[in-house]
């Protein structure tokens, strides 16, 4: 359950496992969530999990730059597009001045601003590109004198690796993440002589930026008054949301400590939403809360859950609920508040 692949391992069993065996045979059969079909996707055009390159150049062009997309699908998440690009020698410091006296490979040690196969020179060449070229990605999505930041992160295929946030109607929000790609997944595609980025953005995210769409689920929806917004004669037509009709919101709370290795905020936003399903709208962290005298760190979150076609009860949503609870303390190594 780490990141969109993984699996967090209690007692020799899966998370997944423990989900599907201890937590989601307790629900009652009205109230278990069920999980969304995956989309149609014809055989021959099956791709890859993230940021795993091809093992052979097999990109849409054979010509650089390589350019790897890839669709992906993951319930409860939405499709990501991804794509790479890369660099030969020649073409990364064309143009600079003592150019032809610059390399992009090295055997140095790693940092936390280039790998240890990388030239400073070149790291820093290849990121002023993928930020460059980003911001001009989005810029064009949401028009001139957008406000961007880069904030620094951590993927596992990437190094350095970012996040692109941008200032819109005075909020903050992460649009996409890239990086620097790691040279041995750049090898493994038959590519040695070339360094090179990758990013992946969130195609769903973006659309409700765009158009001011507040609930995800709506992109799954069958409702003809939301589909139909959308069927326009000019693609470049402006397109503005009008809110549907919803049924009220249950808001439940949940708090615990942290244990004391290492703990992600977005692998318990994965677990909820894997057994709440469709019925969960979000999760906010709402507080954070630090002892005094034990420095142990107290999470507490709200969630709030509601479902696209009826009113919800508190006594449903409270199974589910429960189950988060439990799988928590079970699956997270979480002391509970509850």
């Amino acid at each position: 359950m780490r990141g969109l692949g993984g699996d967090i391992c209690v007692s020799g069993r899966s998370g997944l496992q423990y989900l599907q065996e201890a937590v989601l045979p307790g629900l009652p059969k009205a109230d278990a969530p069920k999980p969304r079909p995956w989309p149609p996707v014809p055989r021959p055009h099956w791709l890859r999990p993230p940021s795993v390159l091809p093992e052979r150049p097999c990109g849409i062009s054979r010509e650089p730059p390589y350019c790897f997309p890839q669709r992906l699908y993951h319930y409860p998440f939405p499709p990501a597009e991804h794509r790479d690009s890369s660099f030969f020698t020649q073409e990364l410091f064309a143009g600079i001045e003592d150019g032809e006296s610059l390399q992009l490979f090295e055997q140095s040690s790693r940092s936390a601003h280039k790998q240890e196969t990388h030239t400073m020179e070149a790291m820093k060449l290849v990121e002023f590109d993928l930020k460059q070229t980003l911001t001009r990605l989005i810029t064009h999505l949401f028009g001139d004198g957008l406000e961007v930041r880069w904030v620094d992160c951590h993927f596992p295929f990437t190094h350095p690796s970012f996040e692109m946030e941008i200032n819109f109607h005075g909020e903050w929000l992460e649009v996409l993440g890239c990086g620097v790609m790691e040279q041995q997944l750049v090898n493994s595609a038959g590519a040695q002589d070339r360094i090179g980025w990758a990013f992946g953005l969130g195609l769903e995210r973006l659309a409700m930026i765009l158009y001011d769409i507040p609930d995800i689920r709506l992109f799954w929806s069958e409702d003809e008054r939301f589909l139909k917004q959308f069927r326009v004669a000019n693609i470049n037509q402006k397109v503005k949301f009008q809110p549907l009709s919803k049924y009220p919101a249950l808001i439940n709370d949940i708090s615990f400590w942290l244990p004391s290795e290492t703990y992600a905020e977005n692998d318990f936003y994965d677990l909820v939403r894997t057994i709440g399903g469709d019925l969960v709208e979000k999760v906010d962290l709402i507080d954070k809360f630090e002892h005094p005298k034990t420095h142990r760190t107290s999470h507490c979150y709200r969630i709030t859950y509601r479902h696209m076609e009826r009113t919800l009860s508190q006594k449903e949503v409270r199974h589910i609920h429960r189950a988060v609870q439990e799988a928590a303390v079970q699956l997270l190594g979480v002391e509970g508040r509850f």
